[in-house]
């Protein structure tokens, strides 16, 4: 039947029964996915939202009991005062760690900021208490309290992640770990293999350069527009991988940090670019130089931006034992940097694999009694099957 409800201050009208919870309102009929699935009993907070104001846990709310009452999600939030106050926290405080339960943090410490613009701890650990991220080892409620006063960055380590040649150990590392060393070793740890998965077919690299960019493997790619883009091989769970990563590839290649979208050593993408420009210009590559996302000539004063070179430069072979970038010459790494993906986490536009919708996709739901020794109402599937938007169900 259709229902009429206000979030984020418009007027919404659904056709959904009105026993159905506002999560799934939200989330499968609105396409609001800033909210989060957790358990699906109001136990964990990664569902909560606000209704007028107050913090409540939408997985169990029907949305026929919300009658006349605003709602605000996670996409609104940062329009409100505290919301926006607590966003700003979140942020400069890098509170985020994988960030799939950050809706329900920040909507909890809005709502109490809201109505306790000075809390103290205890108010703190009433309001923040019984969330999911209570099961993380260190106290994020405590952490998130804190946030307003705190002020976190991400250094990378210079002495750690020393530069030389592929498959050597070079001497300026304590430990013989070789920025490319360190990315294959840490690929592998991910599940994948950052820089030995070529594309197949290797006599046919043109095939990689599209209308748009340059591919040299199934990692990486430079746009036609001088966008560098990473497909990650890992999972980002606080420690910085997205943003370490993408400032190792923007060191090599020579262009600020806001180009690269995703990260990955690039010496042999660098070598590829410049060898293009040389090939174009006729020149010794020897005499190029790749500086701000361009190659350069300095003896005739030349230059040429990455994307211009990009389906050039997947015409050829990629060159072996590239020199990385000297320790002393590195202009990012060893700085402090702001994580990448923290702004997306916290405004609820980070998109999940429970997010993704891909054309045709059916949602399966588990229904599991909640009392003990419970037996099925209905004992004939085909009863259930009759039901609205169901294509198909089991039992046991």
């Amino acid at each position: 039947m259709p229902i009429t409800i206000k979030v984020n201050g418009v007027d919404r009208t659904v056709d959904v029964d009105g026993d159905t919870s506002l999560f799934w309102v939200l989330r499968d009929v609105l396409g609001m996915t800033g909210t989060k699935f957790g358990c699906g009993m109001a136990l964990c907070g990664a569902c909560t939202v606000h209704l007028d104001g107050v913090a409540i846990r939408s997985c169990i709310t029907p949305v026929d009991s919300i009658g006349t009452s605003g709602i605000t999600t996670i996409e609104a939030i940062g329009a409100t005062p505290a919301g926006a106050k607590i966003q700003k926290a979140w942020l400069d405080a890098e509170v985020v760690q994988c960030g799939y339960c950050q809706s329900g943090q920040i909507m909890s410490a809005s709502a109490l900021l809201a109505t306790n613009p000075h809390p103290t701890d205890s108010d703190i650990d009433s309001a923040m208490s019984g969330k999911l991220w209570d099961l993380y080892p260190h106290t994020r409620s405590h952490q998130a309290g804190r946030a307003i006063d705190r002020r976190g960055r991400l250094t990378m380590i210079r002495d750690r992640i020393a530069s030389g040649p592929a498959d050597s150990h070079p001497s300026g590392s304590a430990n013989g770990l070789s920025r490319r060393r360190f990315m294959r070793a840490g690929a592998a740890a991910g599940g994948g293999l950052m820089l030995g998965l070529s594309l197949p077919f290797a006599n046919q690299r043109a095939e990689a350069a599209d209308a748009e960019g340059f591919v040299p493997n199934a990692f990486i790619r430079v746009g036609g527009d001088g966008q560098i883009v990473l497909t990650m091989s890992y999972v980002e769970m606080g420690q910085g991988t997205y943003t370490s990563i993408s400032m190792l590839i923007a060191d090599e290649l020579e262009v600020e940090l806001k180009q690269v979208t995703g990260g990955a050593c690039s010496a042999e993408r660098k070598a590829l670019l410049v060898a293009a420009a040389a090939k174009r210009w006729n020149v010794d590559p020897a005499s190029c130089r790749a500086q701000g996302g361009e190659v350069l000539h300095p003896p005739t004063g030349r230059s040429a931006k990455y994307g211009e070179l990009a389906a050039n430069a997947a015409r050829l072979p990629v060159p072996q034992n590239v020199p990385l970038k000297r320790q002393q010459d590195f202009k990012l790494i060893g700085t402090p940097a702001k994580r990448l993906d923290t702004p997306a986490k916290v405004n609820g536009t980070a998109v999940y694999g429970i997010d993704a919708r891909p054309p045709g996709v059916k949602i399966a739901t588990l229904a599991q009694s909640p009392v003990d020794q419970a037996r099925r109402v209905f004992n004939n599937p085909h009863e259930l099957r009759e039901l609205r938007q169901t294509r198909d169900m089991g039992a046991r």
